[in-house]
């Protein structure tokens, strides 16, 4: 009676037999050109870059945000806006400082607009 882990002259050569029977040949699956396209490596690469540098911008924005209102705070006082957008608010609800109201007449009067000359023609 023949063993059961030895190869018979019927079986397939592609056949896997068992490896620790001493006629183990394995069997390499086809490979392609290329084992991963270049696009899936890619993306990859943009995806792993993106979750690593999402949380230190996210830290980075919310540090400058915070650091130049306490900033302006601290060098200019409560009573001076921070931007632009608080500066027209406050301006048109009447809790603009009076400096600050002198201070954009100056500067009113200083530009060409106040001698009919537009700079932008």
């Amino acid at each position: 009676m023949a063993e059961k882990n030895l190869p018979s002259s019927s079986a397939p050569p592609t056949l896997r037999r068992n490896p620790l029977a001493g006629d183990f040949v394995p069997v390499k699956p086809p490979t392609r050109l290329l084992p991963v396209r270049w696009t899936d490596r890619v993306q990859r690469y943009r995806a792993k870059l993106r979750s690593r540098l999402f949380l230190p911008y996210v830290v980075a924005a919310g540090v400058w945000i915070v650091g130049y209102n306490v900033a302006v705070r601290l060098w200019m006082g409560p009573n001076h806006p921070v931007n632009n957008f608080t500066y027209r608010l406050w301006k048109r609800e009447g809790r603009l400082n009076p400096d600050l109201i002198e201070k954009e007449l100056r500067l009113q009067r200083a530009t060409m607009m106040e001698y009919g000359i537009d700079p932008y023609t």
